[in-house]
């Protein structure tokens, strides 16, 4: 296997602030999904006429659903016999928030965008199809995050852009950088929205086509990443 690459080793804390408190590029990241992700949810409902206030108001409904679903999503996918071993373990946050799921995330998501639309009577299309482009942030920015992490990491690779995070692999191993392959995807799904929303009209564009055009090309584009992971 060639043995140049890309050497990733990026400190994932940005700032030490006091004792275990400090400021991490994911947390950043996370911070922009939920900051980015509104004004993009504000843009769709302002231009819909229905108020910018059901903007804000759904930013904590969605907050909620991404940590919550995310906490439990990756203790029930990918540790549930520490969980059946020890059940207390899903409330114990001594740790922080390590360990998030996307697949929590996204299913936190779907429930509390249909709690929502319930709520305020929003028709579950149009709910789905105004939230699609914060979807699309999200998914970006987790997997930024991600990679300060040197985290997800992709499979040992021979390409010239191989990355190797030597805070995980000594020795140094060229991996493919499928977090970086996710943030194009990401952004390239962000993009194909705001083309397919300007295309349909906008405000006439047909309800569920910007969610149904989400999840087809997001998941579809996933679903070849995995073959790098």
């Amino acid at each position: 296997m060639n043995a140049n690459c890309f050497v990733w080793d990026v400190d994932p804390v940005l700032l030490h602030i006091a004792g275990p408190v400090a400021i991490r590029y994911y947390g950043l990241c996370f911070l922009g999904v939920f900051l980015i992700g509104w004004a993009f949810l504000h843009w769709q409902f302002k231009r819909s006429g229905r108020g910018s206030q059901l903007a804000a108001d759904f930013l904590y409904w969605g907050m909620a659903g991404v940590v919550v679903g995310a906490w439990f999503g990756h203790r029930f996918f990918y540790e549930f016999d520490r969980v059946l071993s020890n059940p207390f373990y899903l409330i114990d946050v001594r740790g922080g928030l390590s360990g998030l799921s996307s697949h929590g995330a996204t299913i936190g998501l779907c429930l509390v965008l249909v709690l929502f639309a319930r709520r305020h009577k929003v028709a579950m299309g149009e709910m789905f199809d105004r939230f699609s482009f914060s979807a699309a942030v999200g998914a970006t920015l987790v997997r930024v995050g991600n990679f300060f992490n040197s985290e997800i990491l992709g499979r040992p690779a021979d390409v010239s852009w191989a990355v190797c995070f030597p805070r995980v692999d000594q020795p140094l191993v060229p991996r493919h950088p499928s977090q970086l392959y996710e943030v194009a995807i990401g952004l390239f799904v962000l993009g194909l929205l705001v083309l397919v929303d300007r295309l349909a009209g906008r405000e006439k564009r047909p309800p569920w086509l910007v969610a149904g055009t989400f999840f087809a090309s997001y998941f579809l584009l996933r679903f070849f990443v995995e073959f790098f992971k």
